[in-house]
């Protein structure tokens, strides 16, 4: 994964601050499979921002616009 990819959250944190099926945006890429990563709403409001493991990552790239509409009706 790559700086501005948009993914979803594929698992809860066992710490509530980011849950399954949440998207969010790459901000940062780190050494060791982690991730500076901002989780918002639809309507653009920040809900998280900080670093995730990329075991909390897929794999799969959602990096065109058609993609992201479909991860926001889900």
């Amino acid at each position: 994964m790559k700086q501005y990819d948009v993914v979803r959250i594929i698992k809860d944190d066992p710490n509530n601050e980011f849950t399954k099926g949440q998207v969010g945006t790459i901000l940062e890429v780190y050494e060791d499979n982690n991730y500076e990563v901002e989780i918002s709403d639809k309507d653009g409001i920040t809900l998280f921002l900080g670093t995730i493991s990329g075991d909390y990552l897929p794999q799969k790239r959602w990096n065109n616009i058609e993609n992201i509409r479909t991860i926001f009706t889900k």
